[in-house]
């Protein structure tokens, strides 16, 4: 069995600055000025350095310094050392700048696909070195990032009170029921509840905020509406419902195509299926400049409009 080598430990940054300083400047006097230290404190720092090593590392004289036969065999490590460690810095430096101007965001389908366009739109405009990353997944995916700190903010319908999130209101949005134009109710501007059972019930996957509106508004109306087909897309829901049908979505989805196209939308007969739109954040950890910045502007410029 071999016994193992000692190892030194690792070499001091400020050591070996002033060291490849007082080589390269050929006087302590010279190194202290190029590093902006006293010549005292430069003459310290090399000898903590040859007493760690345990070796001379700097001949003197009365015209200066020269590097010894140790220091000239240090020298150039040394020195490759200081440049990968100012590399190193100047690497965590730009990440710490691109970090800064990261704005890490999620959002349920219809505000992602409708209404955070626009606003990122507007908000960059102000601010054009930001780089948004959105993440579109249902309303659960979107709160499910912010709690677990995956995102800055989420865009959300109807989120629940929450002592661990900080909200803003953003205004409403409308769910309406979207037949075919072809269908029997799409002559008429509402339909009633209890119709609706009559007729196959193509909705969102679990987790949908619009599903989970939809199925409850009914629920409270005394409809009890089970799904026939499910999807995760609110283009693919549209396309099934031209072919025969119901779904219920937002009325944002549709446009202006709410009375001509493929498709129709009326409203449930005696209510109106509102929710609310918010962004929340988490109030624990310290989001960046740009996410900080954003959630301002959102309180200034788009919950003021809502």
């Amino acid at each position: 069995m071999h016994a193992s080598k000692p190892t030194l430990e690792p070499l001091p940054s400020r050591e070996l600055a002033a060291f490849v300083a007082a080589v390269e400047a050929g006087a302590i006097g010279a190194a202290a000025d190029s590093l902006s230290l006293t010549q005292s404190a430069v003459t310290k720092r090399v000898q903590s350095l040859e007493r760690r090593v345990g070796l001379s590392l700097l001949a003197r004289s009365h015209t200066g310094v020269q590097p010894t036969a140790a220091g000239s065999a240090l020298y150039p490590d040394a020195k490759e050392a200081l440049l990968a460690i100012a590399r190193a810095a100047n690497t965590l430096q730009s990440e710490k700048a691109a970090g800064e101007q990261r704005l890490r965001l999620a959002a349920s389908h219809t505000i992602g696909a409708f209404l955070l366009p626009s606003w990122l739109a507007a908000f960059t405009a102000t601010a054009p070195a930001t780089e948004p990353q959105v993440s579109v997944t249902n309303t659960a995916g979107a709160l499910s990032a912010v709690r677990a700190h995956e995102v800055d903010i989420g865009f959300l319908p109807d989120p629940a009170p929450d002592e661990e999130l900080e909200m803003i209101h953003l205004g409403y949005d409308e769910l309406v029921v979207v037949v075919a134009a072809t269908h029997r109710w799409a002559h008429a501007p509402t339909v009633a509840p209890s119709e609706l059972p009559s007729e196959p019930f193509v909705t969102r996957e679990q987790g949908s905020g619009t599903r989970a509106t939809a199925i409850g508004a009914a629920r409270s109306l005394g409809v009890d509406l089970k799904p026939t087909h499910e999807t995760n897309s609110t283009e693919a829901l549209k396309r099934t419902v031209a072919r025969g049908g119901f779904t219920i979505i937002s009325a944002l989805a549709l446009g202006d195509d709410r009375s001509s196209g493929p498709l129709r939308a009326l409203r449930l007969t005696g209510t109106a299926l509102r929710r609310e739109l918010r962004a929340v954040k988490h109030r624990a950890g310290t989001p960046n400049y740009t996410a900080t910045h954003f959630w301002s502007w959102l309180t200034d410029a788009v919950a003021d409009a809502g």
